[in-house]
């Protein structure tokens, strides 16, 4: 199935992917030229190839095929560097999966690398650019009940060994890292016991420090915590936002689940929930409700795949904005248009949500940039 998505250069306009086939993912990011990119995965002819576009002034400039050859590709992603831009996806061997990379380096395609681990096979990435220019790329594997986290740092294609940098217990999915002028930030969610949690990890000399949970701070010990994003204001204080389903029924007895979206940040020496107040809450930390139309006539589906993923983007009067896309209706047309909403965190409270856009699916924006005069 086509999909048609949308990505946002300026809040309040749209720029149009087209019609990639079966496009599972985007990654998107604005290189240093101020140019904004999407990546993503086109499926054809049982083959999947990493495609990616730039533009400028929200016109169309340049489409091409990031990947020299076919695979199965997933999880694309892209980060500006000096001079370029690097692209970067995982791709399954015989032995598991691997991170592939190709850089634009002052206009020119370098040849395509791969990063590995021996042995292991990469269950997550995440990649960001430090204070110096530096390339970090975070991997996770998993083995005997426990992940391992792993770092390469580098630019374009050349790369340290990857180098172990801390085990967790549970199993990491999906890890997603932001930076700040002196430290860097690491949050996942991880699966233990029966249930997931966020945690995050800290980098500022060097070495990474013992993982702590955010989401044990609000939790009860009934609901799962997942899909965490992480980013850090003007003043360098990361933000965590991440989704929470709770189990719902109606009175026909029809079981599904209601999602939350969770926020809470770091005040210099722990994590603490944001919560908006004027959002009927069910724990701390609460600040939107994903449930309009979940318990429709229809159908009874609790959604919370790509489409549902918190976004959160610093502003430069030191607040945070909080992006989610909304679905008008809860039903299992997956391919209905959405509604990207977004909320603003001014240092105090939450304002009330607004719609910045009406009509497309799939958005995804850089976390990594800044929010100014209102403007992506």
């Amino acid at each position: 199935m086509s999909e048609r998505t949308s990505i946002t250069p300026p809040i309040g306009q749209t720029a149009q992917v087209g019609y990639p086939c079966a496009s599972r993912e985007l990654g998107a990011c604005v290189d240093m030229r101020d140019r904004f990119w999407v990546t993503w995965v086109s499926h054809l002819n049982g083959r999947d190839t990493i495609m990616a576009r730039r533009w400028s002034d929200a016109d169309a400039e340049l489409t091409v095929q990031v990947s020299e050859a076919t695979g199965e590709f997933i999880n694309p992603s892209a980060i500006g560097m000096p001079h370029g831009i690097l692209f970067l996806w995982r791709s399954y061997h015989d032995d598991g999966w691997r991170i592939r990379a190709r850089a634009l380096y002052n206009e020119e395609w370098r040849d395509e690398i791969e990063i590995a681990i021996p042995q292991h096979s990469i269950s997550a990435f995440a990649v960001t650019r430090d204070a110096n220019d530096e390339i970090w790329l975070m991997m996770a594997t998993h083995g005997n009940g426990e992940s391992s986290v792993w770092c390469s740092k580098g630019v374009g294609d050349d790369w340290s060994e990857p180098t172990f940098a801390f085990s967790h217990r549970g199993r990491i999915d999906r890890l997603r890292i932001a930076s700040s002028a002196n430290a860097l930030w690491l949050a996942w969610d991880c699966y233990c016991d029966g249930f997931f949690h966020i945690w995050v990890s800290c980098n500022s000399d060097g070495v990474w420090e013992q993982p702590h949970s955010v989401s044990q701070v609000v939790a009860t010990g009934d609901e799962w915590h997942l899909v965490p994003t992480i980013a850090c204001d003007a003043s360098g204080m990361p933000f965590v936002a991440w989704l929470m389903p709770m189990p719902v029924a109606d009175n026909l007895g029809a079981y599904d689940h209601w999602l939350w979206l969770m926020c809470a940040r770091y005040d210099g020496k722990r994590w603490l929930p944001i919560t908006d107040e004027k959002v009927a809450r069910l724990l701390p930390g609460c600040v939107e409700s994903l449930a309009q139309g979940l318990l429709a006539s229809e159908t009874y589906v609790g959604y919370h795949g790509r489409r549902r993923h918190p976004m959160l983007i610093a502003d430069e009067r030191c607040g945070m904005w909080l992006l989610w896309e909304r679905k008008p209706r809860e039903d299992f047309d997956t391919a209905k248009w959405g509604v990207l909403c977004a909320k603003f965190y001014d240092g105090e409270q939450w304002h009330e949500p607004i719609e910045l856009h009406r009509g497309a699916l799939c958005y995804q924006v850089d976390e990594a940039t800044v929010v100014k005069d209102g403007k992506l």
